[in-house]
């Protein structure tokens, strides 16, 4: 039943966070921030395929999955607050990276501009995917002013939702306000120029993901007084479902080698 699935039961602890295998004592946190309009759970199958001292902690986002029945954010700021005051109480537990895809990356990225500025516990890692350099973000479409077919016809365009479920009437009536808030936060935010952050960044696309090219993923430079290095894998913006058996051994070997 695709419902029951798009909907899954966070396995472990708060409906902020989705953790797939839970570790007593782990060497390392990775926290993953999903796409626009992305769930949690699309990193539900990586853990085996990571190192096995490596705790994945997915970042749920209200408004989807498990979270469906609560509003989901529309502004950037108040979805930053929020993810901050759930994240932070975590820093000083263990070493941590974050992964963020699309939007995630976006997010991630503007969460630790916050954690420099406070003068938090930065992570050792940043792996930013699927999203241009921020000062190359030009305004994007209002999607999330469209009316339903003309937002549906979007997502189409854009990739990334399944056939599946763009075709299944009850499903999309479920998805399409989360869809809309995330759109609307992509539409309203805008680059603010600030201070480099003090981290290495790897920086991840897809060799077919057209409108991005290697290029706007290697301006990610600028933002960091640390390393920054580009990996490219098969497939289009939604690589990281289509590339798995190449994503995934890769991710395995920097988070092994990662000195923390």
């Amino acid at each position: 039943d695709l419902i029951g699935t798009w909907m899954m039961q966070p396995i472990v602890s708060g409906s902020w966070f989705f953790v797939p295998r839970r570790l007593e004592a782990p060497r390392l946190r990775m926290f993953c921030f999903p796409y626009a309009g992305g769930s949690a759970t699309l990193f539900r199958d990586w853990p085996p395929l990571l190192p096995d001292d490596i705790e994945l902690v997915g970042i749920q986002l209200p408004g989807r999955a498990f979270r469906l029945r609560e509003p989901a954010f529309t502004e950037m700021p108040k979805l930053l607050d929020a993810i901050e005051a759930q994240v932070t109480p975590h820093l000083d537990e263990v070493p941590y990276v974050f992964w963020g895809h699309s939007m995630g990356a976006l997010l991630s990225f503007e969460l630790m501009r916050r954690y420099q500025a406070q003068g938090r516990v930065m992570p050792k890692l940043a792996f930013l995917s699927a999203r241009r350099a921020p000062h190359l973000t030009s305004k994007p479409l209002n999607v999330a002013a469209m009316n339903d077919e003309e937002f549906i016809d979007e997502l189409r365009k854009l990739g990334g939702t399944p056939d599946e479920i763009i075709n299944n009437k009850r499903l999309m009536n479920l998805v399409l306000p989360s869809l809309r808030a995330d759109f609307s936060i992509l539409y309203d935010w805008e680059y603010q120029d600030g201070p480099s952050l003090k981290l290495p960044f790897k920086v991840v696309g897809g060799l077919a993901d057209t409108p991005i090219a290697e290029t706007d993923l290697q301006a990610w430079d600028r933002y960091t007084e640390a390393d920054c290095s580009t990996q490219m894998f098969a497939g289009d913006h939604f690589y990281l479902h289509e590339a798995q058996t190449e994503l995934l051994p890769w991710l395995r070997d920097v988070l092994s080698q990662l000195q923390v």
